[in-house]
């Protein structure tokens, strides 16, 4: 029964740490993109066939009978973790590919990007949750805390590994919580997963609004900010 859950997190974190090694050699950036690509679009690509098949049903029977079954809150709170890191770390270490309100930018239409994503595919496809509530299929927390975790990734992955690598092991357990919590199947965690990375890799490659610098001039300040009573988090901009 373990192994049948481990095996989430196996495939999850066995393609981020793929996806590393992916781009270490002296491809041009192109070349690194589209590379890139290719382990998140597996993920969607996997999730997309266990949806179609009896696995999904299986593997949640089995998650839901077992010892692994939880009924907690904190995925609403731990999504949100790889922000609260990159952003701690911005005030921190300083070590960033981008300075912090490019980051903002870059992080606010990548989260807008998944958001219309996820909403889409949720309309569309209709799914039933396990619990029986609507709206399944793909995952709208696993998609945003994979989000975060990318950001957080791309940002420091060449002056701190360790810590552009932690925002995963968030985003993982935000996605493990949301299946043995009942709340997803297998196969929305996959592809939430999946678009989560793909929209922020693409997006900090475009690094669109480069050029817009409209605070150039002034003092600005952003934070982070985590509304446990509403379940949101958000920027708070102070100048």
């Amino acid at each position: 029964m373990i192994k049948l859950t481990c095996c989430l997190l196996v495939l999850i974190q066995t393609s981020l740490f793929a996806q590393v090694d992916s781009v270490k050699k002296d491809f041009t950036p192109k070349q690194r993109f589209a590379k890139s690509m290719i382990l998140p679009v597996s993920l969607g690509v996997t999730g997309i066939i266990v949806k179609e098949t009896d696995f999904r049903e299986y593997f949640q029977q089995k998650v839901q009978s077992s010892n692994l079954r939880t009924n907690t809150k904190i995925d609403n709170y731990i999504q949100y973790a790889p922000i609260a890191e990159l952003y701690t770390a911005d005030l921190v270490f300083s070590k960033s590919k981008n300075e912090v309100f490019q980051q903002t930018k870059n992080l606010a239409i990548s989260e807008i990007l998944t958001a219309i994503i996820v909403q889409g595919l949720k309309k569309t496809t209709k799914i039933t949750r396990p619990n029986g509530s609507p709206f399944s299929f793909p995952s709208g927390h696993t998609g945003q805390s994979f989000t975060g975790a990318t950001a957080l990734y791309l940002e420091y992955k060449d002056s701190n590994k360790l810590l552009a690598l932690s925002g995963y092991g968030f985003s993982t357990a935000t996605g493990i919580l949301r299946i043995t919590n009942n709340r997803h199947w297998l196969s929305d965690v996959l592809v939430g997963a999946g678009i989560g990375i793909i929209s922020t890799r693409l997006v900090w490659y475009v690094n669109p609004l480069e050029n817009w610098k409209p605070f150039k001039s002034k003092k600005i300040a952003i934070y982070p900010y985590v509304n446990g009573l509403a379940s949101n988090a958000g920027l708070c901009m102070v100048f």
